[in-house]
């Protein structure tokens, strides 16, 4: 979860950096540098979500995966 929050803030201070850096660009680096900060946005809220709901479901996951033992007898 901690790991989580930590891409979700790192994906805002990117954002926030390239809100301030449009001021220097002109007008077509700006729109292009605009939409690049909307989709990290997005996919940041995607991921997140991902890991969040992925949380719930690992524990299932995991314990219908067979064992195997290397050194047991077959």
């Amino acid at each position: 979860m901690l790991e989580a929050v930590l891409i979700v803030l790192f994906s805002v201070q990117l954002s926030i950096l390239s809100f301030r850096l449009l001021t220097l660009l002109p007008a077509p680096f700006r729109e292009t540098l605009l939409k690049a900060a909307g989709l990290l946005f997005l996919g940041t809220l995607l991921t997140f979500f991902l890991l969040y709901e992925s949380s719930f479901q690992w524990p299932d996951f995991s314990s219908r995966l067979p064992s195997y033992s290397l050194w047991a007898p077959s």
